[in-house]
């Protein structure tokens, strides 16, 4: 075998090695059945009820919450297809079938891009009888906004200067 192949499979032994081990750890610490209702606890580790956060630790988790939304957000946003369909919902609620004609690719590619979408809350969808409709939901992007709009410090004369040319050419909205 060569070095890389050694190396790989080196790898996937301890992985697994440790995959065991984790098992037994796991049988060893489950209490089994309880003597009153012969049924097995849940969850033995966490019993006790959990304690309520700290106004810092709940500031920290809206934080931590807000970065993985921004992360979806700009996951969601990175694909040029998923960019038009929101363009496309931006002149109001459209049914799937609506929305997704025209592009070039199956109904199960867009209901993949779609779930994306909806799954990063960008879109919200209800359901009508037979049909679905999309309404787009703005408060991803509004916070995708604030966090750029933060970088927006950081910009060299030129791309202000250009910023504000492409500003002048769209006129007031």
């Amino acid at each position: 075998m060569s070095e890389p192949q050694n190396l790989r499979a080196d790898a996937l032994r301890s992985r697994l090695s440790l995959d065991t081990q984790t098992r037994k750890r796991v049988k060893q610490d489950s209490p089994g059945p309880t003597a009153a209702s012969g049924k097995t606890r849940r969850n033995p580790r966490f019993s006790e009820p959990t304690k309520r956060l700290d106004p810092a630790g709940a500031a920290a988790l809206a934080n931590l919450m807000v970065g993985y939304r921004l992360d979806a957000t700009f996951r969601a946003l990175a694909d040029p297809t998923r960019r038009a369909l929101l363009a496309r919902l931006a002149g109001g609620e459209k049914r799937v079938t609506e929305l997704t004609r025209g592009f070039a690719m199956s109904e199960t590619a867009a209901a993949k891009h779609l779930a994306l979408l909806e799954a990063a809350g960008l879109v919200r969808r209800r359901r009508d009888g037979r049909h679905s409709f999309c309404t787009l939901a703005v408060d991803p992007l509004t916070e995708a906004a604030l966090w750029l709009r933060r970088w927006q410090r950081f910009e060299s004369k030129r791309a202000a200067g250009l910023r504000r040319l492409l500003d002048a050419a769209e006129g007031p909205e």
